[in-house]
Formats: C-alpha cells, structure tokens, sequence
C-alpha cells in the first residue's frame, strides 16, 4: 500500500494534535507536499543539516522531527546556508520535513509526560495552564449485517479511548425508516417505497481533532450509499489535561542532592547544574523538557520543591534559592533526546494499527552540541 506524508501528518496529528501549538510555533509540514511517498521515515530531534544529508542518503521520504526547520517567515533562501541549504537537499530528493515541537511537548503521552515517567513521578499533572481535550459523542446508524465492520472500523481509529480503557463503544438496536428518492441507489429498499430496516446505533466518544478520520474511516466499511450519524458536542472533562510542563510525586521522599543523583542515572548524563540547599527534602518535582525558563512563575506558584529542566537562567537559581526552592539543570538535548525513541515507538504502533507498511528508524548522527573541555 502506498502510503503518503499527509498519511503520517494524520498519525502525528493525533499523537500532537496541532491545537496544542504555541502561538510563536511553528509545528507541521516544513517542506515537501502532503501527497508525496513516505513509505521509508527517519525520526530526529533536529533536521540539521547533517541530519537531512544522512536521511536523504538512506533513500528517505520522510524526516519527523521535534524541532522545527522554520520558526518565522522566510526573506530570502540562501542554499548556501541554513535553513536554505537544508531546503535545497530535501527538494532534490523528495524529502519531506514534518516537526511536532510545542504540541508534542503539551500532548497527552508526549514529552513532557516521558520526562515526568523516566524520573519515576506519580500522580503527574499538568504544570502551567492545563488545557483539557475537546471531545464529541459520535452516533451511527448501520444495519445488522454490518455491525461488526462499523465495530472492526472503530477498533481500529483513535475513538473510544476513555481513561485507562480503548475502543469503549455503546449499541443499542432499532428499526430504521427511510424512502429513497427516484434517484438514489439503496442498500436496502427501493425507490419510492417506505422502508423499515433492523438498524443498530452504535455511540462512541471522539477527540474533536480526530471526528473526520474516524468518520472517514466508518463511512469506508458503511453499506449505506448515505451515512446516517449524528455528533454531540460533549459537556465537562474528558481524558487528561494537556499543556506545558508537569508536576508530580517522588515514590519516597530525598534529599536535592540524591535526587540529582537520580536525575544522572536516569537521563543518562555526567554532571547537572544544581541551585539550592542540598539537604533541601523533595516530595513534589516539577519538570520541563527542553528550555524551561518560561515556567518559572508556574513552578514557584505550585507545590513542587525541585524543577527539572534545561538552559535554566542565574536569575532563575537566584530566585529558587530565596523562595528555600531547588533547581536542576540537565540540558536542553539531555531532556529531548528521548523524544527520537518515543516518536519511533509511538509512529510504528499507529502505522501498525492503520495498516501502513512502513520503516521507520531513528537517525543515528545527532548529539549535543556542545562540550565540555
């Protein structure tokens, strides 16, 4: 099956539904054109230069990455530097360039909740501004005999997710009533003539970002040469909050320096900056992938003792200290390195469950970019 980049927009779509932007962003389709193949994918943190030579070298079609190539509106393109001369290769080999960056960050299952597990926190909520998802209620009507195409159809979209449950679906059977005009084409039926049809209503709930591929989907397995269904829009909270940041529970209290140490071990680096008393005792860590200085009002105005983060300012150490507050820097690449292996783990499952044949790999020429001497 030839499967095309708008194909995989619509799966990173649902993983970073693109609503979760940050305004100054600039998620999406960065080059390339929706129609284009995209059956061989390469998944990076940054589409440097280096990056997009080795992906076009592998005979990609397609490089994922959580970093934009373009933040603001271009003057001129120079293909003798960058983001020109990344252009210019990605064009001459029919590469397309997607980012999910702040969308990711903010997304249920995305990099800030990866953060937030790999330090082992409990009862992780959202740090700043918590968003929750909109949902509908999505009502069809279909009769018997294809009932389990519409249920097979469901099962294999994003709809039904209901907290810790998936494919969640309710039917109840009825009759169905109908007279097709002189010029359609029933299912059931005939022109001119009343008809009564054994009809099931199968109800689900769906993530507003997600209503037209579900119902695109269900329409393909749907006998009816018009599809009956009806959406609601759905009241109260739904799923879990998204947005920036997130705040959660140590398994058992420590120290600011043993919990440096625990951020070491599991981030897998050398040395991390630390602001704050030593002994200070930790319950509540606040973490930030990336650059989290703009969360700095939000932590000192939560319950969290200790934020984690990357490319923390003097003034931020400054301001922790004097609140009895801890800071832990462990870099900007050190906290979104790990979102290669979650977008290569999370992309391969959807793929999988969408039917596409795909490969999928994880580029291998991307490190810090700095050093310490």
């Amino acid at each position: 099956m030839a499967v095309t980049v708008a194909d995989i927009a619509g799966l990173m779509n649902r993983l970073a539904p693109p609503d979760l932007a940050e305004s100054w962003d600039n998620c999406g389709l960065q080059a390339g054109s929706p129609g284009w193949p995209a059956n061989r994918i390469r998944v990076a943190l940054d589409p440097s230069y280096e990056v997009i030579v080795s992906a076009c070298e592998a005979g990609a079609d397609l490089l994922v990455t959580h970093h934009p190539l373009l933040f603001s509106g271009l003057k001129r393109v120079d293909f003798t530097r960058m983001p020109g001369s990344a252009l210019k290769m990605a064009v001459e080999n029919r590469l397309s360039i997607f980012s999910a960056h702040t969308n990711l960050d903010s997304a249920t299952g995305g990099l800030n909740d990866a953060c937030a597990e790999k330090l082992g926190l409990q009862d992780i909520r959202v740090l700043d501004s918590p968003r929750l998802p909109e949902y509908r209620k999505l009502a069809v009507f279909v009769p018997g005999t294809h009932e389990d195409a519409v249920l097979g159809a469901l099962e294999d979209s994003p709809a039904g997710n209901y907290g810790a449950y998936s494919s969640c679906s309710f039917s109840v059977n009825g009759k169905g009533r109908f007279k097709p005009s002189a010029e359609a084409s029933p299912f059931i039926g005939s022109a001119g003539a009343m008809t009564v049809a054994d009809e099931v209503r199968i109800e689900t709930i769906v993530a507003a970002a997600d209503l037209e591929d579900v119902v695109s989907r269900i329409r393909a397995v749907h006998p009816y040469e018009t599809m009956a269904y009806d959406v609601f829009p759905l009241a109260g909270s739904v799923g879990r909050a998204q947005g920036l940041g997130r705040i959660g529970a140590l398994e058992k209290p420590l120290t600011l320096d043993a919990l440096a140490g625990l951020v070491r071990e599991r981030f897998g680096v050398d040395h991390v900056r630390v602001a704050g008393a030593s002994d200070l005792s930790v319950s509540r860590v606040a973490v930030c992938s990336g650059s989290g200085a703009s969360l700095m009002d939000a932590f000192l105005a939560s319950s969290a003792e200790v934020f984690v983060s990357g490319e923390l300012k003097h003034h931020n150490g400054l301001a922790a200290r004097e609140s009895g507050r801890g800071l832990i820097d462990v870099g900007h690449f050190e906290t979104e390195y790990l979102v290669v292996d979650l977008l290569v783990g999370r992309l391969r499952a959807l793929a999988a469950g969408a039917g596409l044949d795909v490969d999928i790999q994880a580029c291998q020429q991307e490190d810090n970019p700095f050093r310490r001497v």
